[in-house]
Parts: structure tokens; C-alpha cells; sequence
């Protein structure tokens, strides 16, 4: 009898076998196919079709369009050469930005990919205000000041003072990123010592002595 019971238990109904048995054919192929079929964006197959392309710049010019898979190839090393910054600021901008992103890194270490992207904000940040300044100044310099002209110098009042608060606060961030973790055993250690201390001067006073006099004429 318990030998028909564990033959029964194993029987497994041909509908589940073919369920589990599709399953794991699906599974298998996303498998194959997430590791074979990728996107033309993927940075591998974006530096495969860069190497074609830098075939061809050999020949002749070696600018490259922003949409080309060379220019993404490069961007891939956005934090030491900056060339996604060049596409957010005038020409007479962007190496100045560009040399203060890798100065932030320099100056705060940074080594971590988060540490590095935050350097680069802060220095984005930075370079907008100096924008904006030089934007508002222009509109400052003329002596007429039309409803139209005001409305504007308004605005950019408002995005220069945004401007200043987003750069300090990232720099804010960077420098906070950059310290030390707090000891939080620096406050017993020290609680530790001021014991010592204090136990030490009762020794050299006698106030233990005396405590223990009153003790013992008690005790009597």
C-alpha cells in the first residue's frame, strides 16, 4: 500500500509538464535574447558602430556630429574629458566649465562615479549663474526701461537668485559627501576620561578617605 501512495504522488498530469517545460523554454530565450540582442543605445554596440565610424573621420575631418555613435562613445567618459557640458554653454563658456568640473574633482577627491557627477553639477550650477549675470547685465546696461524690458530683468532677477541657491547647495552636498564619518564612541571615550579624572582628584584630596571614615564611625 504505501508503495501504490508514493507512485501515485509522483504522477505528475502531461498539462504541467508542458506548462513548466514552456516555461523554461521562455526563460531560456529572454536568456539568449538580453544577452545577444541589444539596443543600438548600449554602450557596447554604440562603441562597436563608433569604431566604423572613426574608420572613415581617419580619412578626412575629425569633427563629429552630437548624434553620431563617436560623440556617444567619447560621452562615455564624460567626467574627464566634460563633453556633454560643451553641449550646455556658449563657446566662450564652456572650458572654463568644463576645467572647474575637473578642478571640483581634483580638489574634493572625488572617486566614486555619484562623487564625480556631483562635481560636474556644481560646476554646471556655477556656470549658469555666470550666464544668467551676464545675460542680466546686458538688459542692465540700456538706460530705457520699457514694461517689456522690466518684465524681463524681473525674470532673471528670479532665475540668477535660483541659480545662486542650486550652486551652493550642490557644493553643499559635494563637501558633505566628502567628510569623514562622525565617531559616535567620542562622546563615551570622553565621558570615560572625565571619570578617571575626576576619581584621581578625590584620591589626591582625601575625599575618599573621608568618605570612608564617615563610613566606618557609622558603621560603630
Amino acid at each position: 500500500m504505501d508503495q501504490k501512495k508514493k507512485k501515485s504522488k509522483e504522477i505528475v498530469p502531461t498539462k504541467d509538464k508542458d506548462k513548466e517545460k514552456e516555461k523554461r523554454i521562455e526563460k531560456a530565450t529572454l536568456e539568449t535574447l538580453s544577452e545577444n540582442v541589444l539596443p543600438t543605445c548600449h554602450p557596447s554596440q554604440v562603441i562597436k558602430a563608433a569604431r566604423e565610424e572613426a574608420k572613415e573621420l581617419g580619412k578626412g575631418s575629425h569633427s563629429c556630429a552630437a548624434d553620431s555613435n563617436v560623440f556617444k562613445a567619447i560621452s562615455l567618459a564624460e567626467f574627464s574629458n566634460g563633453v556633454l557640458i560643451s553641449l550646455c554653454f556658449p563657446d566662450e563658456e564652456k572650458t572654463f566649465v568644463i576645467q572647474l568640473s575637473l578642478r571640483f574633482q581634483e580638489e574634493f577627491h572625488c572617486t566614486t562615479e555619484s562623487q564625480k557627477a556631483t562635481a560636474e553639477l556644481v560646476a554646471v550650477n556655477y556656470g549658469r549663474v555666470l550666464r544668467l549675470q551676464r545675460v542680466l547685465n546686458s538688459y542692465l546696461a540700456k538706460y530705457d526701461y520699457d514694461p517689456d524690458i522690466t518684465k524681463r530683468i524681473q525674470v532673471l532677477s528670479a532665475e540668477l537668485d535660483r541659480a545662486q541657491r542650486h550652486y551652493l547647495a550642490s557644493l553643499q552636498t559635494l563637501q558633505q559627501a566628502n567628510q569623514p564619518p562622525l565617531n559616535f564612541s567620542l562622546k563615551a571615550q570622553q565621558n570615560n576620561v572625565f571619570q578617571q579624572f575626576i576619581q584621581e582628584e578625590r584620591k589626591r584630596y582625601g575625599f575618599d578617605k573621608e568618605v570612608h571614615d564617615e563610613e566606618i564611625i557609622e558603621a560603630k
